[in-house]
């Protein structure tokens, strides 16, 4: 069940990422970046999750460990030695039209996919969605007057609550691989365009 998967720890922001450096946080980060980004990228964009009444309406969507997470910090790595890292607190996203990618600096980009399970996830740097990923097109930006959003041709996206963390949901899509449990909430995706990088890459 979506619900049994174990929570990943936290990577420490700003820091060249080694395992022990992570810890569990429960903490949102901020939709809008605060220092400038290095090459602007127009159709960046960051994403927050929308269902009223719920615990987690209006929490910003973050990477973490290969995949999305309402509660969990945005984790992302520099490596050492490099200058021009952009700042890597904000999830930031590219595309939107089929294809949905990680907004980064690193060569070869990273690329958002939908595995087996129905959990949202991301490929690692320099390497494309590997054999657990079931679908990496069919998403949809579009554009509003306050937010635009973001779908997915074949099935809304649903939070599912991480045992044992009651402030930590982890996303999925609901293709016909998802075991969904009653516990998951579908929400909407609401999007803010934003104008640089987000993070050398994502981890």
């Amino acid at each position: 069940m979506p619900t049994n998967r174990p929570l990943p720890p936290k990577d420490t922001l700003f820091r060249p990422y080694t395992p022990s450096a992570r810890r569990v946080a429960g903490t949102r980060s901020s939709l809008i970046p605060t220092t400038p980004k290095t090459a602007p990228t127009p159709s960046s964009f960051a994403a927050i999750a929308a269902r009223s009444g719920s615990k987690f309406h209006l929490s910003s969507i973050n990477a973490h460990d290969q995949r999305f997470w309402l509660g969990l910090d945005t984790s992302s790595q520099c490596p050492r030695g490099e200058a021009h890292c952009a700042r890597g607190n904000v999830t930031t996203f590219d595309g939107g039209s089929d294809a949905l990618s990680m907004s980064v600096q690193v060569p070869g980009g990273q690329e958002v996919y939908i595995a087996q399970d129905g959990a949202l996830g991301f490929s690692l740097a320099h390497t494309p969605p590997g054999s657990e990923a079931i679908a990496s097109k069919g998403f949809a930006k579009s554009e509003g007057r306050l937010f635009g959003g973001l779908s997915y041709v074949d099935g809304g996206f649903f939070a599912c609550p991480v045992e044992g963390s009651p402030t930590v949901w982890q996303i999925f899509v609901n293709i016909s691989h998802f075991r969904q449990s009653w516990s998951c909430v579908s929400f909407d995706v609401l999007t803010v365009n934003t104008t640089g990088i987000g993070a050398w890459e994502y981890v």
